[in-house]
């Protein structure tokens, strides 16, 4: 595979040699080595992207096979999301040059597909990247031990150590109590004696009775 990183590679110098790697590992683990020797990408970082990263087709061979790319991806983001993007955007270079996704992403494995009335996370051709996504990121990051270089990567391999859920603002979260119940205190009956019942009707009652 031939690498172009231009002149607008990441203002951090030292993240565009991950970059390459990256790259490079990706291509490895999605292509043939046959295939790889006729496949170009070219990598520039646009900060005016409204997404982490786009991929799309810049040339065709003489077959109309597409075999030229060009991957952008926003610098603004962290390390390793523009490290994941990267893996996400190869991946969608792989179903461009097997044909399984068009141009205007409106045909997916010979289906015509919607993709303005589909839901983003939705679309097949989604799924699919986003899944090698995770797949291709973990076995680069074990492959470069990227645990000890960036922030927010995980050991797939070490024991899980216990950490908190991670809620946001937890101090002001209001914790639900169970409300407390008071015991009704019933005091005991206390039988009233008759002759005191019937000395407090009044007369008027007590001469219905006679």
């Amino acid at each position: 595979m031939i690498l172009l990183l231009n002149n607008h590679g990441h203002s951090d110098e030292r993240f565009n040699e991950y970059v390459q790697r990256a790259s490079q590992f990706y291509a490895e683990q999605l292509f043939t080595k046959q295939l790889l020797r006729h496949i170009v990408v070219s990598i520039k970082f646009n900060k005016h992207l409204d997404a982490f990263g786009y991929s799309s087709i810049e040339k065709r061979n003489t077959k109309g096979a597409a075999r030229e790319f060009l991957i952008e991806l926003h610098p603004y983001i962290s390390g390793v999301e523009i490290l994941k993007t990267l893996a996400h955007e190869f991946v969608h270079i792989k179903q461009y040059v097997e044909g399984d996704l068009n141009d205007s992403q409106t045909e997916w494995k010979s289906e015509a597909i919607d993709s303005d009335a589909v839901d983003y996370y939705s679309l097949p051709f989604e799924i699919d990247a986003f899944g090698k996504e995770v797949g291709l990121f973990t076995n680069f990051a074990k492959k470069e031990t990227l645990w000890n270089v960036f922030e927010g990567v995980r050991n797939p391999d070490a024991a899980v150590e216990p950490e908190p859920i991670g809620w946001l603002q937890e101090d002001k979260i209001v914790k639900t109590k169970k409300p407390t119940v008071k015991k009704l205190e019933i005091p005991p009956y206390e039988p009233i004696s008759t002759s005191l019942q019937w000395d407090a009707l009044p007369n008027w009652i007590k001469k219905l009775f006679k």
